[in-house]
């Protein structure tokens, strides 16, 4: 919500800001594969590439949406854990950025950065990659942001769009 007034002070902290938080959820790229949520969810993704069905070819615990996410960036970019863990950290800045979103809207600059490294810190330190409740609770948030804006203008299309995602997160 920059206008044209901002100084370029306050811009340069948040450049800063937006660093620090990538920087922290790019440094644990590189941990050992967990064969477990990131395995399930890359192997499934693949899965799905050679035609396999969830729930009628395999048995999952997660919901499907995450396989397919994973399927299609797979043939987009090529089966690759990098590819698994490059998106996972987006979801993640993602999560950043709307709880810091949030923050702005319902309380001070000062608790809303806190808020913003606070989040950075605890999904930088979350070392299981590909986990499905990520990109749900990325979805979540930004259906609260939709939320608020409807509160600000009072448009329906807010809750329209804040409904599209909720129900996007039950995938």
């Amino acid at each position: 919500n920059w206008k044209c007034g901002s100084s370029a002070r306050d811009l340069f902290k948040v450049i800063m800001l937006l660093c620090f938080a990538l920087l922290i959820l790019l440094i644990p790229i590189k941990i050992p594969f967990n064969i477990y949520d990131e395995g399930f969810a890359v192997f499934n993704a693949t899965r799905i590439m050679n035609g396999d069905i969830p729930y009628k070819d395999f048995w999952a615990i997660y919901p499907p949406g995450q396989f397919y996410t994973l399927a299609v960036l797979f043939k987009t970019f090529g089966t690759s854990l990098l590819i698994s863990r490059v998106y996972d950290t987006f979801i993640r800045f993602i999560i950043v950025l709307s709880i810091w979103s949030i923050a702005k809207k319902i309380t001070s600059r000062i608790l809303a950065d806190l808020a913003f490294i606070t989040a950075a810190l605890l999904l930088g330190s979350a070392k299981s990659y590909t986990y499905a409740v990520f990109p749900a609770l990325a979805l979540s948030l930004l259906s609260i942001l939709n939320i608020l804006k409807y509160i600000n203008t009072g448009r329906l299309f807010w809750v329209l769009l804040a409904g599209i995602l909720i129900s996007f997160t039950a995938l």
